[in-house]
């Protein structure tokens, strides 16, 4: 009896440990680490420059765990007029969403605005600051459903800025380019959603 009973006992576990589970893959998942609060694992300094050679933006980009620069801005970033002078300084962090493919589903990434972001005239006078917050937006993936993530969104406009920043200069400062290669994406927030426009340079 007792024997019966250790190999019907033998027999379940061994079932059980055969059991198929089911895993989800997900091409480029954690492409640039676990992105913990929209910082990648790893990051580049990368400078852009004016045609006479004089600094227009300074700043870091996201490296993948291949070991390969993104176009994906990440950290603080300066950019400067072509006299020299600071033009705008704030920080960006990466976010992702999950898209469908012909192999599956496929995690793509963006960079966005974060936190406060200080703009300067020629002159370098501080012209205006605003706050960038972590919103949740919706986004019409290729995937039925779609997919939600964070954006930079500004929500408050301090009293002493109102006069210069109308709503569509706010419109426009929310709006997000990546220019990567052959191609080039803006991201616009619009009524809780995220709207993704790719065209070719």
């Amino acid at each position: 009896m007792k024997r019966a009973t250790f190999l019907i006992a033998s027999i379940v576990i061994f079932l059980s440990a055969c059991t198929p589970k089911f895993v989800i893959a997900i091409y480029n998942q954690d492409l640039y680490g676990s992105l913990e609060n929209g910082i990648p694992s790893n990051s580049r300094t990368g400078n852009h420059y004016f045609q006479d050679g004089t600094l227009k933006a300074t700043g870091s980009y996201a490296v993948s765990f291949k070991n390969e620069k993104s176009e994906l801005k990440t950290g603080l970033w300066k950019e400067y007029y072509a006299g020299g002078r600071l033009q705008r300084e704030g920080h960006y962090k990466i976010g992702s969403y999950l898209g469908c493919g012909a192999g599956g589903l496929q995690a793509e990434y963006y960079h966005y605005k974060d936190g406060l972001w200080k703009y300067y005239d020629e002159s370098g006078e501080l012209r205006f600051e605003v706050e960038f917050e972590p919103t949740k937006l919706h986004f019409d993936t290729n995937c039925e459903g779609g997919d939600n993530l964070i954006y930079g969104l500004i929500k408050n406009v301090p009293l002493g800025n109102k006069e210069q920043l109308s709503p569509d200069s706010i419109f426009s400062l929310q709006k997000e380019k990546i220019e990567d290669g052959s191609f080039t994406v803006i991201l616009t927030p619009l009524n809780n959603k995220l709207f993704i426009t790719y065209s070719y340079n």
